[in-house]
């Protein structure tokens, strides 16, 4: 299970409909008998998971905490 928000349909992987067995079916023997298709989404996902990387988003936030304690103390 995965975030839509993260998935990209047909991009980095398959989004279906919970419940949705006969997709969900489809979409794994799709993913499994294409190598090219799995190492294509393989190598997106990668390229997105640095965007949700720990010390990345921790700064983030801390840029945004600071932000708004400075905002606040002007």
């Amino acid at each position: 299970v995965a975030l839509p928000e993260l998935v990209k349909d047909k991009q980095n992987g398959f989004l279906f409909n919970h419940g949705n067995i006969a997709d969900l079916s489809e979409k794994m023997i799709l993913i499994f008998s294409d190598k090219k298709l799995r190492d294509t989404m393989s190598k997106e996902s990668l390229t997105s998971i640095i965007q949700h990387d720990i010390n990345r988003s921790t700064k983030k936030f801390e840029d945004i905490y600071k932000s708004e304690i400075n905002r606040l103390h002007v």
